[in-house]
């Protein structure tokens, strides 16, 4: 549903409306939904703004707290995937992955 809404909607109106309930499955109890998720986290980073603050703490926080406690090995692999092609801000500035 989460991408389908993407492909819908604003950016803006996804990050204001579904951001924190996908974020919220991070934790889910189910592997394959915490799998998804991490296959949505790239659409998820490229739709929050710079401006919102609480919901890149948010994001930032939810994908160190997955991969903190997560035990699947197919999540673990999946989020080491899509970890390295999401650029960070470090300084106020655009860190890609080219540049670590």
């Amino acid at each position: 549903m989460c991408s389908v809404s993407l492909e819908l909607y604003s950016r803006a109106f996804f990050a204001d409306y579904f951001a924190e309930a996908l974020l919220g499955l991070c934790a889910d109890a189910v592997p394959n939904i915490r799998l998804r998720t991490c296959r949505l986290l790239p659409c998820l980073r490229r739709s929050v703004r710079f401006e919102d603050k609480a919901l890149r703490l948010l994001l930032t926080r939810s994908m160190h707290a997955l991969y903190a406690r997560e035990t699947d090995r197919d999540v673990i692999s999946q989020y080491k995937k899509v970890f390295l092609t999401l650029p960070y801000l470090r300084g106020g500035q655009v860190i890609t992955p080219a540049q670590r």
